[in-house]
């Protein structure tokens, strides 16, 4: 009975929130993702993190649909994988996790999303075995290939809702040199400075890589406190919005949130990651490209 309550009473939900406030409805009132915080597993951890991630497709539906609806989101996402019903002769693309295609070969892979922070895992970073639990599942991922493997890994991803800088796999850079071609990217590192130098990811690891970019010299933003203080005419920003920002540079606006007479902004900056700025107060030190 209590069951078919909370079921209606999400239906009901569904009529005035959004798709992405639905959805952190839904795991609040269900509970389901913080019982899988709290068994703490291997397995859970890895649904616990599908789950969240869910809500980076939920918001990049939304942005590309022009009227969002549950059964929309749910036939678009609707591709379904079943690795016991697959033919090899086939003349199609096999899309399936690293886990599923154990025992399995194929001429060629894609393999994709090669990233600190998804692979490896953020929980891995700071912990040696499940380090090399991922070390060993790359491994199969990449022995799946009979003739070519490209490995690929974007500048900027949105995860769990949020758009961030993101940085190649240290399992890149552990291939044969003489095995990789390099496409698109900044030449192979030297030795010493893979490794000699750690570094704070946006992930919150210390690992083995730097960002190709040199680091900003300090800034002296007196100035800039000092201009806040004085009163200054309100500046209007709109989703998709290129901006260039005195401190964190070039940018796009991914969402606008009004809130009384100012607005919060989310922003995508080119160097920096993802920005919360309040329009009024960015407006001093920002302006629109």
């Amino acid at each position: 009975m209590a069951f078919t309550v909370m079921i209606e009473e999400c239906a009901e939900l569904l009529q005035t929130l959004s798709l992405a406030d639905f959805y952190d409805e839904v795991l609040v009132r269900t509970g389901y993702l913080a019982m899988l915080e709290e068994k703490d597993d291997v397995e859970s951890r890895t649904r616990a993190e599908n789950v969240r991630e869910l809500k980076s497709s939920i918001l990049s539906y939304m942005e590309n649909s022009d009227a969002p609806t549950l059964s929309g989101f749910l036939e678009e996402i609707a591709l379904y994988t079943d690795i016991e019903q697959y033919d090899a002769d086939a003349d199609a693309v096999v899309m399936m996790t690293m886990h599923s295609a154990k025992g399995l070969e194929f001429p060629n892979v894609f393999l994709v999303g090669v990233e600190e922070g998804l692979f490896p895992g953020t929980r891995s970073l700071g912990d040696p075995d499940e380090m090399e639990e991922e070390r060993r599942l790359c491994y199969v991922a990449i022995t799946r290939a009979k003739q070519t493997l490209c490995v690929s890994y974007a500048r900027q991803r949105m995860l769990y809702g949020r758009t961030n800088s993101c940085l190649p796999s240290r399992f890149i850079d552990e291939l044969p040199e003489e095995c990789v071609e390099r496409v698109g990217v900044m030449p192979r590192r030297p030795e010493t400075e893979r490794y000699e130098r750690p570094r704070s990811s946006l992930y919150g690891d210390d690992g083995w890589y730097r960002p190709s970019a040199p680091a900003r010299p300090a800034r002296d933003y007196s100035s800039v406190t000092q201009t806040l203080k004085k009163p200054k005419a309100n500046v209007s920003f709109a989703k998709g919005d290129m901006v260039m920002h005195k401190a964190f540079g070039k940018g796009m606006v991914l969402t606008v949130l009004p809130m009384g007479g100012d607005a919060l902004l989310e922003i995508a900056f080119e160097g920096c990651g993802t920005k919360r700025l309040m329009a009024n107060a960015a407006g001093v030190h920002m302006t629109k490209l």
